[in-house]
C-alpha cells in the first residue's frame, strides 16, 4: 500500500469517527510508518508530538466505542516497551463510563506497571487433567486417548498448553503415539521425550529438512515478525523458494502468516520458539546473518532509512560492523530524542558508547565518541542527570581539542551550562562559552554562536553578571526569533527573565515570560508552554503575588511535565504557598524538591531551593521548626561573602555563622526582632546559589 493510500484511508475512517481536520490525519499516519512532513515536524518537539499521537489513539478508541462495544486485548504485556506502556497507562485511566474493555495478559508473577489502573485481575490456572484430554481430542480429532497418554501428557506439559501442543507434535513427528478407530495411544510403553520444553522445540528444528531449517533461522534472527523479502537476503535464498518454505513450516505449526500487504508477513507462533531456533545458531552464524539483514535493510529503505534506524540498530549492534552499529544507534537515539522517547535515547546512545570502547583509537572513531556524548545531553538535562552528563562531557574533553569548530563549540557550550548548574565556579562555565562564541566567529557558524550565547546568558545569571546575561541573551534571542527557531528563543527568553528576576525588573520579566508562553502555545509544544508557566509564576512570587504565582504554578503541573520541571514547578509552588500564609504546606513541597535534587546531584538548584527555605524561615517565627539548609565546609572567604549577602537582606550587617544545621546568626538576629527588608534577598539568590553550589553538600 503506498504512502498516499495510506493517508487516505485512516483519513477517511477519522471522519467516519468524528475526528475531523489535517493534523489527526497526519500524526495517525506518522505512528502508521508514513512520516509526516517536514514542516509539520520541526514545529512540536518531540513530547508534544508524542502527547498529540496519544490524544489520537486515545480518541479514535473512545469514540469507535461510542457506536459498538470495544475489546482491546494485548497479550505478553511484560515485553511491552515503554511508551505502549505509557499510552495504555494513559487510556485505562480514561475508560470510565466507555464501552471499552482493555484486556492484559502477562505471566504469572510479572506485574503490570505500578501506576496502571486495574480493574479486576484474573488468574487463570494450568489445564487439569480433563482439559488437557478436550484439547487433545481437538487437536487430533479423536474420542478417547489411553490413561497412559494422558498421564505423560498431563506431567510433561505441566498445564502449559503450548507445552502440550508441542508435545504432541513431538510424539506425532517421531511415530511416538498412533490414532486408530479415532482413539489415540502411545506407541510403546518406552516412549521417551526429551525432559524440557525448550529441548522438545530444539528437537523438532533438529529434525526439519535443511531449506526449512535455514528458512526458520533467517526468520528468528530478523524477528518474531518477518518480511519475505528480507529473510531471502538474509539466508541468500530466492525469495519464491523462502515464501515455499514458510508455507510447509506454517503446516508444521512453527509460524502463521501474520499480515498481507506488498509480500506475505509471518510470526512465529510463540516466542519461545523463536528464542530456541535463535538459539540454536551458532555465534558466528548470527553475527553474519545479522550483517545480512542490515544490509537487506539499507537495500529495502533506501532514500527513507529514517523509517527503520532502530532496526538498523539492532541488527548492526549484533553483527560485525562496529561502524554501522554505533551510526544507527546515534541515529535512533536521536529519533528517539525527536519523540521525546528519553529511556529509549538513553540506551542507544549507550550502546553506541560501549561498542565504541571496544573500537580502535581512530579519528572518525573519536568524532563518533564526542558524538555520542554531546547529542545525548538534552535528555540528560531534561531528566535532571545533570551530573552524571557533566562526568561524560568531561571524559571527552581532550577528544575535543583537535575536533572541527562545530563538535568543539557544541561541546563547550553544554559544558558550561551545565557546569554552571553543577557548582563549577563562575569562571569555568563562562570560560567555556565564550570560548564557544569566539570559535564560532572565528569559522562564520552564525547558529553555533547563538546557541553559544543563549548557554551564556544562562551561566552569566548563575554566575550573578546580571547586566552582560541581558546584553548576551537580547542577541541570541534576536537571531533566534528573526529565523522561526521558536525553541531556542524561548529558551533564551527564560534565562532573560531570570536576569530581570534578580534585579526586580519585574515587569520586563513578564514580558520576557509572556512572550516565550506566547511562542510554545503558537506551536502547542508542551515543554514550552510547560516552563512558560512556571516561570512566569516565579515573576510573580518573586514580586509579591503569590497567589497568582501559585496558579501558574498549578497549571504548569497539570500538564505533566517532565521531571526537571516538575521539580521546579513544585519548588516554586511551595515558596508561593509559604509566601501566601500557608507555611507548612509550602515547606513540604520545599523539602521534598530538596530531596530530590540531591538525589540528582544539582547543588546549584537544590542551593536556590535552600535558599527559598531560608527566607521562608526568616519570615517565619517558627525558624527553629524548619530545616534549614546546612552550609558545611566554607572557606573562610566563601563565608564572609555569603554572610554579607544574607545580611544585606536584613537591617543591619552580620556575619554567617555555621552550627548544627542553621544559619547561625542569621537566625539569632531574626529572633532578636530583626526583620529582612522586601526583596533584598531575593535580589543575591543567585550569587548566593552560586556559592552555595561550589561547596560539597
Amino acid at each position: 500500500m503506498s504512502a498516499d493510500e495510506v493517508r487516505s484511508r485512516i483519513a477517511e475512517r477519522l471522519q467516519d469517527l468524528g475526528l475531523d481536520g489535517t493534523e489527526p490525519a497526519v500524526l495517525l499516519a506518522h505512528f502508521a510508518g508514513v512520516f509526516a512532513p517536514p514542516e509539520f515536524i520541526n514545529r512540536l518537539s518531540g513530547a508534544e508530538l508524542k502527547e498529540r499521537t496519544f490524544a489520537v489513539l486515545r480518541e479514535v478508541f473512545l469514540r469507535a466505542s461510542r457506536s459498538a462495544s470495544v475489546v482491546l486485548l494485548i497479550e505478553n504485556v511484560h515485553w511491552l516497551d515503554i511508551s505502549s506502556a505509557e499510552f495504555l497507562t494513559r487510556l485505562a485511566a480514561r475508560l470510565s463510563g466507555h464501552r471499552v474493555l482493555l484486556i492484559l495478559s502477562t505471566r504469572p508473577g510479572d506485574q503490570p506497571w505500578a501506576n496502571l489502573v486495574v480493574t479486576e485481575t484474573i488468574t487463570l490456572e494450568g489445564l487439569g487433567t480433563e482439559e488437557v484430554e478436550g484439547m487433545v481430542r481437538t487437536v487430533l480429532g479423536v474420542d478417547t486417548m489411553s490413561a497412559e497418554l494422558l498421564g505423560l501428557l498431563a506431567e510433561k506439559g505441566e498445564g502449559n498448553p503450548l507445552y502440550v501442543e508441542e508435545i504432541l507434535h513431538q510424539l506425532l513427528e517421531t511415530s511416538g503415539i498412533v490414532v486408530t478407530d479415532r482413539e489415540v495411544r502411545l506407541r510403546s510403553a518406552d516412549v521417551r521425550i526429551p525432559a524440557t520444553i525448550h529441548d522438545i522445540i530444539a528437537a523438532r528444528v533438529d529434525r526439519l529438512a535443511d531449506p526449512l531449517k535455514l528458512t526458520l533461522q533467517g526468520g528468528a534472527v530478523v524477528g518474531r515478525r518477518f518480511g519475505t523479502s528480507l529473510v531471502s537476503r538474509v539466508i541468500a535464498t530466492a525469495a519464491e523458494a523462502v515464501v515455499e518454505n514458510l508455507q510447509n513450516l506454517h503446516g508444521l505449526d512453527f509460524v502463521f502468516p501474520a499480515a498481507h500487504g506488498p509480500e506475505v508477513m509471518y510470526s512465529f507462533k510463540h516466542a519461545l520458539t523463536q528464542d530456541v531456533v535463535y538459539g540454536g545458531l551458532l555465534e558466528r552464524r548470527r553475527r553474519q546473518y545479522h550483517t545480512a539483514a542490515g544490509r537487506g535493510l539499507e537495500e529495502l529503505y533506501r532514500g527513507r532509512i529514517d523509517d527503520a534506524v532502530e532496526l538498523l540498530a539492532y541488527h548492526f549492534g549484533r553483527s560485525t560492523e562496529a561502524d554501522e552499529a554505533v551510526d544507527y544507534a546515534i541515529l535512533a537515539a536521536e529519533k528517539a530524542q525527536r519523540r521525546w522517547a528519553n529511556t529509549e535515547a538513553l540506551a542507544y546512545f549507550d550502546e553506541a558508547l560501549k561498542r565504541l570502547e571496544g573500537m580502535p583509537d581512530t579519528a572518525p572513531n573519536r568524532q563518533r565518541r564526542i558524538d555520542a556524548v554531546v547529542k545525548q545531553a538534552e535528555v540528560m538535562f531534561a531528566l535532571g542527570r545533570h551530573a552524571e552528563q557533566v562526568k561524560a562531557l568531561e571524559a571527552i574533553r581532550a577528544l575535543t581539542v583537535d575536533a572541527d569548530p562545530q563538535r568543539r563549540a557544541a561541546w563547550l557550550c553544554w559544558a558550561g551550562f551545565l557546569h554552571s548548574l553543577t557548582g563549577a565556579p563562575p569562571e569555568v562555565p563562562i570560560g567555556y562559552c565564550t570560548e564557544a562564541v569566539a570559535l564560532a566567529d572565528l569559522v562564520g557558524l552564525d547558529d553555533m554562536r547563538a546557541f553559544a550565547e543563549c548557554c551564556l546568558t544562562h551561566v552569566y545569571v548563575v554566575a550573578g553578571k546580571l547586566e552582560e546575561a541581558l546584553q548576551t541573551g537580547e542577541r541570541a534571542l534576536a537571531f533566534f526569533e528573526a529565523r522561526g527557531n521558536i525553541w531556542w528563543a524561548c529558551r533564551t527568553l527564560w534565562g532573560l527573565s531570570m536576569a530581570c528576576n534578580a534585579i526586580g525588573e519585574w515587569e520586563r520579566s513578564l514580558g520576557y515570560c509572556r512572550r516565550g508562553l506566547e511562542h510554545g502555545q503558537e506551536v502547542n509544544d508542551l515543554r514550552l508552554k510547560v516552563v512558560g508557566l512556571w516561570r512566569t509564576g516565579s515573576t510573580h512570587i518573586l514580586r509579591g503575588d503569590a497567589e497568582t504565582g501559585v496558579r501558574y504554578c498549578d497549571q504548569a503541573l497539570a500538564l505533566s511535565p517532565i521531571p526537571f520541571d516538575a521539580a521546579t514547578a513544585r519548588a516554586l509552588k511551595g515558596f508561593g504557598l509559604a509566601k501566601a500564609g500557608k507555611t507548612e504546606e509550602g515547606i513540604a513541597l520545599l523539602e521534598g524538591v530538596a530531596a530530590w535534587l540531591d538525589q540528582q546531584q544539582l547543588p546549584y538548584t537544590r542551593s536556590v531551593v535552600g535558599l527559598d527555605l531560608a527566607e521562608v524561615g526568616l519570615l517565619d517565627s517558627r525558624v527553629n521548626d524548619i530545616s534549614l539548609p546546612t552550609f558545611l565546609e566554607f572557606a573562610p572567604d566563601e563565608l564572609e561573602y555569603l554572610g554579607q549577602l544574607v545580611g544585606d537582606g536584613l537591617d543591619e550587617p552580620v556575619e554567617l555563622g555555621v552550627h548544627g544545621g542553621g544559619v547561625g546568626l542569621v537566625v539569632d538576629r531574626v529572633q532578636q526582632g530583626l526583620h529582612p527588608r522586601p526583596g533584598r534577598l531575593r535580589r543575591h539568590r543567585h550569587q548566593v546559589g552560586r556559592v552555595v553550589g561550589a561547596a560539597p553538600l
